[in-house]
């Protein structure tokens, strides 16, 4: 499992994106990192920006 942290702007715009605990495959938590900047946004809008930390799974069945 991949941990990223990441923050949302008050556009849904993921910013600070970063791994904060690898899966220990590159690919894996390179592919993470493309579903939050790519696939995800935009995200749900806020009244000020927030920050977060998710765990983001692969696997066959999941």
């Amino acid at each position: 499992m991949t941990r990223l942290a990441f923050c949302v702007d008050m556009q849904g715009r993921a910013t600070q994106t970063r791994i904060s605990q690898s899966s220990g495959h590159g690919s894996l938590d390179e592919a993470a990192l493309e579903c939050v900047l790519k696939k995800a946004q935009p995200l749900p809008l806020s009244s000020r920006g927030r920050c977060f930390v998710a765990p983001i799974a692969f696997g066959a069945g999941i």
